[in-house]
Formats: structure tokens, C-alpha cells, sequence
């Protein structure tokens, strides 16, 4: 995801679709389809893109997570929420879907909700760089 890192969304665009004529079960092709689209402003295809991926590989939690965070971006914020959990239930180790909820949960005024979440973050980010240290 070089091109992603760099801002060339048109080059992601291209290479994923290259990926997936390769391999059309190619679910993190998918994915990572729908993120450039999605930064681009196109969200509606970037779900597409999402929803394939997870009907590929319905264990797919950064995928679930994304569909939250298009749902967020246009002002689903309950349907958010819903995606951020079920990428948390697939992954309860996955600390970014944890992040997207607390803050479409605070935006939602759902503060005390939000904060029940923070130390479980604080929590995952913690053993994250205890286990790396090891």
C-alpha cells in the first residue's frame, strides 16, 4: 500500500484492480479498492468495494470497519457503530475499529458509552507494544 501512504489513490486504484482480473477472491484487493475510493469522496462505490470484501471473507474486520467509517462519513452514525462492532467482535484485538467507535459515539453524545471504551484501547495499545518488545 506504498501508493495509499504516498496519496496516489489512482495508483492503489489501479493496482487493486489488477489484483482482483488475478484473483477475483481477492478480498484485501477489494478492501483496499474501497479505500482509495473512499478517499477520493466516492463513497458510495467504496462500499461496494467493503461489502465485497466481506462477502469474501466474512471474518474480514478492517473491512467491517471501513464500512463503518463510510456510514459514519455520511451521517449513518448508528449504522457505524453497528460495523465497528461487528469488526470488533471478528477481532477483539483490532484497537482501530475500538477508536472509530469511541469518537462516532462522542460525536453522537454518547459520552459516558465512548469513555467505557478508552481504557479497553488504552488496554490493547498497551499489550500491543509489550508484545512487540518481546
Amino acid at each position: 500500500m506504498a501508493w495509499y501512504e504516498k496519496g496516489d489513490y489512482t495508483k492503489v486504484i489501479e493496482y487493486s484492480e489488477r489484483a482482483i482480473r488475478l484473483d477475483p477472491k481477492y478480498a484485501v484487493a477489494f478492501n483496499n479498492l474501497g479505500a482509495a475510493y473512499a478517499k477520493q469522496g466516492n463513497l458510495d462505490v467504496a462500499m461496494e468495494c467493503y461489502k465485497k470484501a466481506t462477502s469474501i471473507n466474512p471474518n474480514y474486520a478492517a473491512a467491517f470497519s471501513n464500512i463503518g467509517v463510510a456510514f459514519y462519513r455520511l451521517g449513518s452514525l448508528q449504522k457505524a457503530v453497528e460495523y465497528f462492532e461487528k469488526a470488533i467482535e471478528l477481532d477483539p484485538q483490532f484497537d482501530q475499529a475500538y477508536d472509530n467507535k469511541v469518537i462516532v459515539l462522542m460525536e453522537n453524545g454518547e459520552r459516558n458509552r465512548a469513555l467505557s471504551f478508552v481504557n479497553k484501547i488504552l488496554d490493547l495499545r498497551q499489550r500491543n507494544v509489550l508484545h512487540a518488545r518481546n
